[in-house]
């Protein structure tokens, strides 16, 4: 299995709504002008060392909404910006990269922002979860969704550590202040590029045998060559037909803004941004707390979780599928859920495989 990354790359202008502040902006306070660059990590590795990325599809790269809500330096909510009119898009090599183009002006703004946080694809209803609140109440802010509809993948600002800087945690875009202009067409010569990354995690599946698979993921294998194989007490010839593949032990929520340690240190640079050629350098994080991270419920087996939770499945943080689970969702090209990370505690054998999320097979024998 590999997990493939995907590429993003928008241009937007900004517009802000007035608030009663009484701090000058460095601009025309009347009506100012932000250009906006929105791209994904175009060139960091994937959460493997190996594969690399692949094109997205149309509907990984779709744009339906994008909201942008601005913080001075300390985090205080300044404003929301609005977009004037409808997005419009823009294919670049072949939908690895894509552009939202939108003409924005900044209006009657009293204080200048510092920080600029971007949600892309946001569900309506949780406008609500940052409009008028804090950074650090937005960094708290949870969903149970990573797709907003079939085709509208949710994204934010990118998370990272930045050792040099203060805070360490990035999760906005900086000193945006620098870039406001008096024109449009001045702002257009200067944009701010604000890095974004999806909520999902996007996995496939690739079978050795490739005389056998050749028309997967669009057909489905009819079967796999007879085999030997250890069945019923001894070793018999037996065939098996996959019937399926989907994940399971999936995380039911997701923070909308990753959240990271700014003590973590990891030897394999990981979650710093560092420049160079290193991924480091690519501002992102490959690694997170979700909100199971360190208190999450999970069954050690169908019988646990039953004697202990009646079968309650909201009583446990995953989500477990069944056979027929699996065996309806087919032979798919590629699959989606939250991310799922866990504590040092559970990587041990017994505690890892229930809290883990894992790919699972359906098949006949």
């Amino acid at each position: 299995m590999k997990f493939k990354a995907f590429l993003l790359s928008a241009i937007a202008l900004v517009l802000f709504v007035g608030c009663e502040r009484n701090i000058e902006p460095e601009f025309n306070s009347a009506e100012s002008f932000l250009a906006v660059q929105i791209v994904s990590p175009s060139d960091a590795a994937t959460k493997g060392t190996q594969g690399g990325f692949t094109s997205g599809t149309a509907d990984e790269a779709k744009i339906n909404n994008a909201y942008f809500y601005f913080y001075d330096a300390a985090g205080n909510f300044v404003v929301k910006g609005e977009t004037l009119g409808a997005l419009t898009t823009t294919n670049v090599d072949n939908n690895v990269e894509r552009r939202i183009n939108a003409t924005i002006v900044l209006r009657n703004v009293s204080v200048l922002p510092d920080q600029m946080l971007i949600v892309l694809n946001l569900p309506a209803a949780d406008d609500s979860k940052f409009d008028n609140k804090s950074l650090t109440q937005a960094q708290a802010a949870i969903t149970n969704l990573y797709r907003n509809a079939t085709d509208s993948y949710i994204m934010t600002t990118s998370t990272y550590l930045k050792k040099d800087e203060t805070p360490k945690i990035v999760c906005t875009t900086r000193d945006i202040g620098t870039y406001l202009e008096t024109t449009e067409a001045a702002a257009l010569a200067n944009p701010v590029t604000a890095y974004v990354e999806r909520l999902a995690v996007k996995g496939n599946l690739t079978i050795k045998d490739a005389a056998t698979t050749a028309g997967m993921p669009n057909v489905t294998p009819d079967s796999f060559t007879t085999v030997q194989a250890p069945f019923q007490g001894s070793e018999q010839n037996v065939t098996i037909r996959l019937n399926g593949w989907k994940f399971s032990n999936l995380n039911k929520q997701s923070y909308y803004i990753k959240k990271i340690d700014d003590t973590w240190d990891f030897t394999w640079n990981w979650s710093d941004y560092t420049g160079g050629t290193t991924w480091g350098g690519k501002y992102r994080t490959f690694w997170a707390q979700d909100a199971n991270y360190t208190d999450g419920v999970y069954p050690t087996s169908y019988s646990n979780f039953i004697s202990v939770h009646g079968g309650n499945a909201d009583a446990i943080s995953l989500t477990y599928l069944s056979y027929n689970d699996v065996a309806a969702a087919a032979w798919l090209g590629a699959d989606y859920c939250h991310e799922n990370t866990i504590a040092g505690d559970l990587l041990t054998d017994s505690k890892y495989k229930p809290a883990a999320t894992n790919i699972l097979l359906a098949a006949q024998v």
